[in-house]
């Protein structure tokens, strides 16, 4: 599949697999584990830029489909992604801990009633 060819409903699935990973990768980590495995951080962050990446991607090709679901954070999804790759020296892991335990969750449940509908 070229990478033309993709649509929301790929760029949707994109995004819940990266949730799953990152899920997968820091299940069985507390912050303290979290913050001093490197291998864990990499991937979190790496599928975090997945996350903002896909996120632009559905606000540049389907606008109309952002307007119609206000209530996922498309544009901070792209913002941290821009933060995460241009900052990556100064990553706050705490706000990476929070995001994952705090707005993950609810992105995913946010995503999942996108991809049922």
């Amino acid at each position: 599949m070229k990478r033309s060819d993709l649509r929301t409903p790929d760029y949707i699935e994109h995004m819940l697999e990266a949730i799953g990973r990152i899920r997968e990768y820091t299940a069985h980590l507390s912050l303290e584990e979290f913050e001093s495995t490197r291998i864990a951080i990499d991937a979190v962050v790496r599928n975090l830029e997945i996350i903002g990446e896909a996120a632009h991607n559905v606000m540049l090709r389907d606008p109309d489909f952002v307007t119609a679901h206000p209530g996922v954070p498309w544009q901070p999804m792209y913002a941290m992604r821009n933060r995460i790759l241009h900052g990556y020296f100064a990553i706050n892991l705490k706000t990476i801990w929070v995001t994952l335990q705090r707005d993950l969750p609810e992105l995913e449940r946010a995503l999942l009633r996108l991809k049922a509908a």
